[in-house]
């Protein structure tokens, strides 16, 4: 679990600056193309995209994924997409820290 805890430290780390938060994609270029969150013109993600980008291998996206998404649940939405695109920064960088706490317990 030390790993899905760095994955999303990582996550969180790249969305504190909101610059790096966008809503209605997953993530976008600089010219403001929806583009992958791994691609190198990747300037700006949503939440599960700021995972995704910040995951380094495809069991540690999944154990990410699912405590976002469990997370997210927690606080009332139907989807991670939903919080970030209703939602406003703070409630990104809430489910976020949200998600390190399960984790964190789920390590324990």
């Amino acid at each position: 679990m030390t790993s899905a805890l760095g994955c999303l430290h990582r996550a969180r780390n790249w969305l504190k600056d909101p610059a790096h938060w966008c809503i209605g994609a997953l993530a976008r270029s600089a010219a403001g193309y929806t583009v992958a969150p791994g691609d190198e013109r990747c300037v700006e993600t949503d939440a599960e995209g700021a995972v995704i980008r910040a995951a380094k291998g495809a069991e540690e996206l999944g154990l990410c994924l699912d405590l976002i998404r469990r997370a997210a649940a927690d606080m009332g939405f139907d989807s991670v997409g939903l919080l970030n695109d209703e939602g406003d920064h703070a409630t990104v960088l809430r489910l976020l820290d949200r998600s390190i706490e399960m984790a964190r317990k789920v390590a324990a």
